[in-house]
């Protein structure tokens, strides 16, 4: 029976290079900067048109 060497830690996969972080913090800001232009026209669409009566209306018959 063979004993275990020391425990190291190696990462399973090589970090991403500097490159591949900004790609992605653009992707995620380019992302959360067009929710943030689309969402609140949506709201206030939806909130009009609760207010309205008109959203969730459904009619049977």
């Amino acid at each position: 029976m063979t004993q275990a060497g020391p425990l190291t830690l190696t990462p399973s996969a090589p970090l991403a290079p500097a490159s591949g972080w900004l790609a992605q913090i653009r992707t995620f800001v380019l992302l959360a900067g067009v929710g943030l232009l689309v969402l609140p026209p949506l709201l206030y669409l939806a909130a009009a048109a609760l207010k309205a009566g008109e959203l969730g209306a459904v009619t049977i018959g």
